[in-house]
């Protein structure tokens, strides 16, 4: 509760822009009542992202996670009842769970809880694939060997700036 409330106190100082990514540390030391523990994070992913990027950083991010649940909860609510309905609803579920424990903790700074929940509710709001038509092959991805190469240069640019971002400060 008193991260909470030191979270909440910082937002109004810097309220557009933020006192910065990952500042919560920095803003901890501002606003803290003795006994101080150090901590990194004010668990709770809405206030953290009002007070280290503001409202801008806080419309940008929890804007783009709700977005996400609510075509995933679009998608699963359109699909017929079967077995890519449960699948689906199971996904969805998952990062919902992910989203309502972000209000309580830090998993937002998880990589390991946090990518799994995104990917699941990529797959919940992703379209059903549509089998080929009778008679005509899909086209091979080792066809066009352009497009795999590009997708493995975005794959390894995307790990290679993982692997920076775990690294660095």
């Amino acid at each position: 509760w008193v991260w909470w409330k030191e979270a909440a106190g910082a937002f109004p100082d810097q309220p557009v822009g933020g006192w910065g990514a990952g500042s919560f540390p920095v803003t901890h030391l501002l606003y803290r009542q003795p006994p101080a523990l150090n901590v990194r994070q004010p668990h709770d992913l809405p206030l953290q992202f009002l007070a280290e990027t503001g409202l801008v950083g806080a419309l940008l991010g929890l804007g783009a996670i709700g977005l996400l649940l609510a075509a995933a909860l679009e998608r699963v609510r359109r699909l017929p009842p079967g077995r890519e309905r449960a699948l689906k609803g199971a996904c969805l579920a998952a990062g919902l769970a992910w989203a309502v424990h972000g209000l309580v903790d830090w998993d937002w700074d998880i990589p390991g809880a946090t990518l799994p929940a995104l990917l699941l509710l990529g797959i919940a709001a992703s379209t059903t694939a549509r089998p080929p038509r009778p008679g005509r092959r899909p086209p091979s991805p080792l066809r066009r060997p352009q497009s795999a190469l590009a997708a493995l240069a975005v794959v390894l640019l995307a790990l290679a700036a993982f692997a920076a971002s775990a690294i660095l400060p």
